[in-house]
């Protein structure tokens, strides 16, 4: 599968004054695919726009990520935390059903998310009240361990790390992307993932979001934890350095659904295992879209 190198989010919503780009296209149900940290919308497009001839594709950057990212001036509004996403979402969802003149119960998208995005999908339903009418996750964020020694360093610093030259930042950035592959990434699939974090606004939003992240409200999402009324299909990279393998048992007995693990693959799954990972999404969208 080739990776694309960039795409335009043509549409852009307003929540709390902070710009959302995105996107859509295709034509059927409506199929959402979220993206985790520190990635973007482009990281899901190559597996989204093969299921465009079945579904209508909706594809969105965070707020504070990819095209989404806001300058410094508006930064007091919203903050990147768990909560603020999901409020996010979900006001991004009544916009699109909107958007589609859907009455209230009719707009129930299929949900595929990656990393925090799963945890983003798993609020949305927990906490506020949503409803999917499938859930599939991916090396799901759910239990980020936003207490590591990194996480830890930015929050207490996050100064220094906005106020680093732009080389430093970048090597830093860098490194940090690489561990998140199995295998390793090509060139330019890491000029990709690295781009839009590169400017002076993106360097900003990297360590903010990074700061956003709270150990309370991972516990308040597992508070929350029930068996799922929905479909739900948990996939996770058996090399998965970031968030680690035994969690997609943990998460599985928690919320319930079925769950493969895919070989030879890391926390960027898509890179490292694009086939495997759109055959594993394909037979399982295949499924609950027949039942």
């Amino acid at each position: 599968m080739a990776q694309q190198h960039s795409h335009q989010l043509d549409q852009t919503f307003s929540y709390n004054t902070v710009p959302i780009k995105w996107t859509s296209f295709g034509s059927g149900p409506p199929l959402c695919f979220v993206h985790g940290t520190p990635w973007s919308s482009q990281l899901w497009l190559p597996i989204a726009r093969c299921f465009a001839n079945s579904f209508t594709i909706y594809l969105y950057d965070l707020p504070g990520y990819g095209q989404s990212i806001f300058p410094p001036a508006k930064e007091s509004p919203f903050s990147p935390t768990y909560p603020e996403q999901t409020k996010a979402f979900c006001a991004l969802l009544d916009h699109w059903k909107a958007s589609r003149n859907q009455r209230e119960n009719d707009f129930r998208p299929h949900v595929v998310a990656h990393d925090i995005g799963g945890a983003i999908a798993l609020r949305a339903i927990l906490l506020e009240g949503r409803t999917f009418s499938s859930l599939a996750l991916v090396d799901c964020g759910a239990s980020y361990p936003v207490d590591e020694p990194f996480f830890s360093l930015v929050r207490e610093n996050k100064s220094v790390f906005t106020s680093l030259p732009p080389t430093l930042h970048e090597a830093l950035l860098r490194e940090y992307i690489r561990g998140a592959s199995f295998k390793g990434l090509r060139k330019d699939q890491e000029d990709m993932l690295v781009a839009p974090w590169l400017t002076a606004e993106g360097q900003r939003a990297f360590y903010m979001q990074i700061k956003a992240q709270r150990n309370e409200h991972v516990e308040e999402l597992r508070k929350a934890y029930r068996v799922l009324d929905i479909p739900v299909h948990i996939m996770w990279a058996k090399d998965d350095s970031w968030v680690p393998v035994e969690r997609a048992g943990m998460l599985q007995k928690a919320i319930g659904g079925s769950l493969k693990l895919i070989e030879n693959a890391g926390h960027l799954v898509q890179m490292d295992a694009p086939e495997e990972l759109l055959m594993e999404i394909s037979d399982w969208l295949r499924k609950v879209s027949s039942g």
